[in-house]
């Protein structure tokens, strides 16, 4: 049986069909969970991931909610933060919906709802890959090689730290903000409205053919093609 923790919450909700009715009490779950590599957020989820030793996971939310709030380590080892097939679809709640994680290490983060991922402390890997296809920021300071990085929805990535090469791809309105984060080498594609921000130090490749625009840091050889409105500046 899973440790559960209760907390007052003192609120009034207005009920309507399909709504969940608030037992106005905040629990705190810890939930068994195996070994990982990923996290996929597919809610309105708010994660907040730490390193450590073991992996944990403990879930935050109202009474009347936490009973439909899956945590599910899938085969391909990602952490899958979802609502059961069986919740209802509306929350009439002010309580938290908060997922803490202790990961031992990382290698993908996906958002697809509108919770964001908050990584605490510095996400290390050879190869690392996130992809926002729903309006949930990520931020997350990284030391990697490799980074894949993949907007599709109206998200924005808060970057740091380094990289040896960085892959950018959007395809939507979310942003890459990454002023702090070192780049040897970049490699960009924006299709859509979204831009780009990267410090990089030896070769930057640029394709454009949307709105969106790259502004870069660093002295890097810069190799662009731009077929839409959008335009690369050396900003800081």
């Amino acid at each position: 049986m899973l440790p559960t923790y209760l907390f007052p919450f003192i609120s009034y909700f207005v009920l309507g069909p399909f709504e969940i009715i608030s037992a106005q009490t905040i629990v705190r779950q810890n939930r068994p969970v195996s070994s990982f590599e990923g996290i996929y957020n597919a809610g309105p989820f708010e994660v907040i991931v730490n390193f450590g030793v073991k992996e944990a996971v403990v879930v935050e939310a109202d009474a009347a909610v936490i009973a439909y709030i899956e945590t599910v380590v899938e085969p391909s080892l990602v952490l899958a933060i979802r609502f059961s097939d069986t919740f209802p679809g509306s929350i009439n709640s002010q309580g938290p919906l908060r997922v803490t994680v202790t990961a031992r290490s990382l290698k993908t983060l996906t958002v697809v709802g509108s919770g964001p991922i908050v990584v605490q402390g510095t996400l290390k890997a050879n190869d690392f890959q996130l992809e926002i296809d729903g309006s949930g920021d990520v931020t997350a300071a990284l030391q990697v090689n490799n980074a894949n990085l993949v907007l599709t929805g109206s998200g924005n990535f808060f970057a740091s730290g380094k990289a040896k090469n960085v892959n950018i791809n959007v395809s939507g309105s979310g942003n890459v903000n990454g002023q702090a984060l070192l780049a040897q080498q970049g490699n960009i594609a924006i299709y859509a409205s979204g831009n780009v921000a990267l410090y990089c130090e030896h070769d930057l490749t640029v394709w454009i053919t949307g709105s969106g625009s790259l502004q870069y840091g660093g002295n890097p050889t810069v190799t662009q093609q731009i077929m839409g409105s959008g335009f690369v500046t050396r900003a800081f």
